[in-house]
């Protein structure tokens, strides 16, 4: 069993370590072992090494825990590109982990300023480690609990959603309170919200003592009366006081805004004088002492309570109670395992352990456009493969190769003019490292044209056309080289048509006889914003009869597997099953029953259309009993018209990033861009060609 949690705090002010810990403590009770990991950090002084949860387990506990990475809190405030950053960074501290663990507890980050971005890092980073999500709210933020919640069918992680935590643990409100919100809660809730846990504030478990909490709120005495009081048991906010006549307030604190103490609740307490036995009153929103009034201070000696008064705001305040008790049970081991056995005994056990069961649905989990290109780098850096590119005085092809290098996923080699290239890169402020091998083809061309008189002498080649050839063509002296294996791949196509780049391809490098190809095709890596869809063939075979269309779809899954997108795939048509007839849709027909036959070990399915092969609710309707449940990942069209229309369709109206052509069946990989394709575009193909040269 293999299980990621992550929780996610939707309210201001929520501590997530008591949580973490209770459960952590669930789990291990249940002997699941359980590794902790808090992506990341944010450093509040030079001298925090590690965060509190992180801290607790390793001074008191035996979990593991992954180290997290530490940022500034101004990090937060940057813009959104950033989130790569972190979500990279992150990704990497989790695959270096090699600890075994049944339960993954991921600790989302603090959205104490209602920053949109730190929302997106943690959905974001939730889905790239394919994490059931859990949302951990306070009794305070009832409102926003509600609002999220009518929200949470919009957003696509639905199907990974465990449910919520209502915490209330540390900022102690009545019961009287609390029975009202959650019963309000529930009340709102869409069918099927599951409360996991409903937490509420025990005075057995928990107590503040007075004099450090009173330090921290930094307050100033305006009226003070010597109690035998140590401790705080319960603190009330006067935004959430509901009056219960016969709860005794002996061991309370109320924290009210001056201005509403002195125009509404002193006139309460002079009515109920002998109701209220507060231990303190602690006033914000007072600036300074020169606002308090005459009449206020003569008014509250009478009624036998101390009062102090803060220069913090509420949410300030708030804050410090939270924290404050997790401070001191970072120093009391006996405390914390009391208090994790508390939490983890609020929970719903028979909830979670029937929802973190392997394998708890049939449905197959996408890999994500982030973990796509992560891997793809990361795969590509590891090969450290040699790739050319012809089109070496191109100012994109120079500024793709500086970034190619710079990132470590290739070695690359640009054919044109050394002064040229250098004089370019000079004018643009790109610097270009020795690793970058820059050729003059005039230099080196001789060398090859025997061999292109050897491959091509059936066909009338000369020794004097050769020469020429190679001498005035880039690419096919590249192919050459490929050839001879002197490099690993090609890239090209801003300046070279597709018919230059496959045709030298295919007279040179030719197609895998190995592996009984018979053609060469293409796909399009579609990077969507929660996962990768493989599109085939959409740039090289005009209109495939049945056998070419599932050697297409054959191609296209083995490479798509080769690069971590399990093949799922849709024999795309206009109609589904058996509802529609013609030639064309028995093409796809027969194609899909030639597949089955050739390689029974891959999923498919077809004649099917694009709506019921990539949604799930329209494939329950449409095609029931389709194998594919609406999770197709590889999509094949019948023909070049549907299938370069679609691809262009969908990444010109929606600004799907896509990777490709991408050419599959050759001997060795050589790879057409687009004559408009951006720096992105052309080192995500170098990543792809050097991949492709260590699988062919």
């Amino acid at each position: 069993m293999k299980r990621n949690i992550m929780l996610i705090p939707v309210s201001k002010n929520i501590n997530l370590t008591i949580i973490s810990l209770g459960l952590i403590n669930f789990f291990e009770e249940l002997n699941h072992s359980v590794l902790f990991f808090k992506p990341f950090y944010e450093l509040h002084n030079c001298y925090d090494v590690l965060d509190d949860t992180s801290l607790i387990l390793k001074k008191y506990f035996s979990t593991s825990f992954i180290n997290s990475h530490h940022i500034n809190k101004k990090f937060f405030l940057l813009e959104k590109f950033k989130n790569k950053y972190l979500l990279e960074n992150s990704i990497d501290l989790f695959l270096k982990n090699k600890i075994y663990y049944d339960i993954l507890l991921i600790e989302g980050v603090n959205n104490n300023s209602h920053n949109f971005l730190i929302n997106d890092l943690n959905l974001d980073l939730s889905y790239h480690l394919k994490s059931d999500l859990i949302f951990v709210f306070s009794h305070d933020d009832y409102k926003n609990i509600i609002f999220f919640l009518k929200k949470i069918k919009n957003f696509n992680i639905s199907n990974n959603f465990l449910g919520i935590i209502i915490n209330n643990t540390f900022l102690n409100f009545q019961d009287i309170y609390i029975n009202r919100v959650s019963k309000h809660i529930k009340s709102q809730c869409i069918d099927n919200i599951p409360i996991i846990a409903d937490i509420r504030y025990n005075c057995d478990v928990l107590f503040y003592p007075i004099s450090k909490i009173l330090t921290l709120l930094k307050v100033h005495k305006i009226l003070k009366i010597n109690f035998n009081v140590n401790v705080v048991k319960l603190f009330l906010f006067y935004d959430n006081l509901i009056f219960d006549y016969e709860y005794n307030y002996s061991h309370s604190i109320l924290i009210i805004s001056y201005d509403i103490f002195v125009h509404k609740f002193i006139h309460i307490l002079k009515r109920k004088l002998n109701f209220f036995n507060f231990y303190a009153i602690i006033l914000f929103n007072v600036k300074d002492c020169h606002t308090l009034q005459y009449g206020f201070l003569k008014d509250i000696k009478k009624f036998n309570i101390s009062f102090f008064y803060t220069l913090l705001d509420i949410n300030i305040i708030k804050l410090i109670i939270n924290r404050c008790h997790i401070n001191i049970l970072k120093y009391n081991q006996n405390q914390l395992k009391k208090l994790s056995n508390y939490i983890s005994n609020c929970l719903n056990e028979k909830y979670i352990i029937s929802h973190t069961k392997c394998n708890k649905k049939k449905y197959f989990s996408h890999l994500s456009s982030f973990s796509f290109l992560y891997n793809l780098k990361k795969y590509a850096k590891k090969l450290n493969k040699c790739i050319l590119l012809p089109e070496g005085n191109e100012l994109r092809i120079i500024q793709s190769a500086a970034i190619a290098n710079e990132l470590g996923i290739a070695r690359c080699v640009l054919l044109g003019n050394v002064d040229e290239i250098h004089q370019i890169a000079l004018s643009n402020n790109i610097i270009l490292s020795k690793n970058i091998n820059i050729i003059n083809p005039k230099n080196i061309y001789f060398n090859y044209v025997h061999k292109l008189v050897q491959l091509r002498y059936k066909k009338g080649m000369t020794f004097e056309l050769a020469k020429s050839i190679v001498y005035h063509s880039n690419i096919i002296l590249g192919s050459l080289m490929l050839h001879v294996g002197e490099i690993d791949g090609i890239v090209c196509g801003v300046r070279y048509t597709s018919i230059d780049v496959l045709k030298s391809a295919l007279q040179i490098i030719g197609v895998n006889k190995k592996k009984n190809v018979s053609l060469v095709s293409s796909i399009f890596f579609m990077l969507l914003k929660n996962h990768v869809l493989v599109y085939g063939d959409c740039s090289v075979n005009i209109n495939p009869n049945f056998q070419q269309l599932s050697e297409i779809a054959i191609q296209s899954a083995d490479l798509s597997k080769k690069f971590g997108i399990e093949p799922r795939i849709a024999m795309l048509s206009y109609s589904t099953g058996l509802s529609g007839q013609g030639e064309s849709v028995e093409k796809v027909r027969q194609a899909t029953i030639l597949i089955k036959k050739n390689r029974p070990d891959l999923v498919v399915d077809g004649p099917i259309q694009y709506d019921a092969s990539v949604n799930e609710f329209i494939s329950s309707i449409k095609s029931p009993s389709s194998p594919l449940l609406g999770q197709a990942t590889v999509l094949i069209f019948p023909d070049l018209n549907s299938g370069n229309i679609t691809y262009k369709a969908i990444q010109q109206s929606l600004g799907v990033y896509s990777i490709g052509p991408i050419l599959q069946g050759l001997n060795k990989p050589v790879n057409d861009l687009s004559r408009g394709a951006s720096i992105d575009d052309i080192v995500y193909t170098i990543a792809v060609t050097a991949i492709q040269s260590d699988q062919e």
